[in-house]
């Protein structure tokens, strides 16, 4: 009796990962090229000890992650987002912050209520000059009525001229990376890593972790099993100015640590898997 076997498996030489084929399946993708990058994504996670502490993985566009619908398919298999509003394209979900549209991942704790680790990629469409007008916010709502997790954009610190990468991690102290305003192109797909773990903040390839501690930074905290969210969020609402493609996040308990050389790997397939 012939045995049948998947493009996918034939293209990979030996049978794909068990939980590569489940979010396959589940997500639908159908494009052979997109299907190795998913099982790359996953057995390079599960080489680096990633895939047991990941919280949450997401890959957003009609290539790679649902087509329609609110629901969007966890890697893991695990709670799915929630996406409100957004305009879905092939290489992810168009987000508009002038009608706060955005993902929610349900309420969530992570260890000691700090920031977890993330990778976030993204394409900015516009590039609004208004000080407090984020490219994307990771976070809940704070103690202080403000989502500042993880966040990029404009701020009191890059004014209204530069970007910051900033991450409030809840442990009395904001880390950033200073001005930078070459992220302002609609053509650039680009990645922000946050290592919660080691304090430790990623641009591709770029890393710097400056750590000021502020009264404000000092004060804020975050509680446990809280909504969280991704959207083009302002400091403290969920309208702003601009409107982010939003492409992937994946995020981990915060005392995991992800290396520069596993930001750039990841970065890399996950690239490969949005924009082929």
């Amino acid at each position: 009796m012939p045995i049948f076997r998947s493009l996918l498996a034939t293209a990979l030489g030996t049978a794909p990962d068990a939980d590569a084929s489940n979010y396959i399946a589940s997500a639908g993708v159908t494009r052979l090229q997109q299907q190795i990058g998913i099982n790359n994504l996953v057995v390079f996670l599960k080489a680096q000890s990633l895939w047991t502490p990941l919280s949450g993985g997401f890959l957003f566009g009609t290539k790679a992650g649902a087509r329609s619908g609110t629901s969007m398919p966890d890697l893991k298999g695990g709670t799915a987002a929630t996406l409100t509003g957004g305009t879905f394209n092939e290489n992810g979900i168009l987000l508009n912050g002038a009608t706060a549209d955005k993902f929610s991942f349900g309420n969530r704790t992570f260890t000691s209520n700090y920031t977890p680790s993330a990778y976030v990629l993204c394409n900015y469409t516009v590039a609004a000059g208004a000080t407090n007008s984020y490219k994307f916010t990771f976070s809940p709502l704070d103690n202080s009525g403000t989502y500042r997790a993880f966040f990029v954009g404009h701020d009191t610190t890059g004014g209204t001229a530069d970007n910051t990468i900033q991450s409030y991690r809840y442990d009395g102290n904001r880390y950033f990376i200073g001005g930078f305003s070459s992220v302002n192109s609609t053509g650039k797909y680009i990645s922000f890593c946050l290592s919660s773990n080691d304090q430790k903040l990623y641009r591709d390839g770029l890393i710097a972790a400056t750590q000021v501690a502020t009264t404000s930074a000092a004060a804020r905290t975050i509680n446990a099993n809280v909504e969280w969210f991704l959207g083009p969020f302002v400091s403290n609402s969920q309208t702003s100015t601009e409107a982010t493609n939003m492409s992937s996040i994946l995020f981990w308990d915060s005392n995991t640590t992800i290396t520069q050389t596993q930001y750039s790997v990841l970065d890399s397939i996950i690239k490969q898997i949005i924009l082929a």
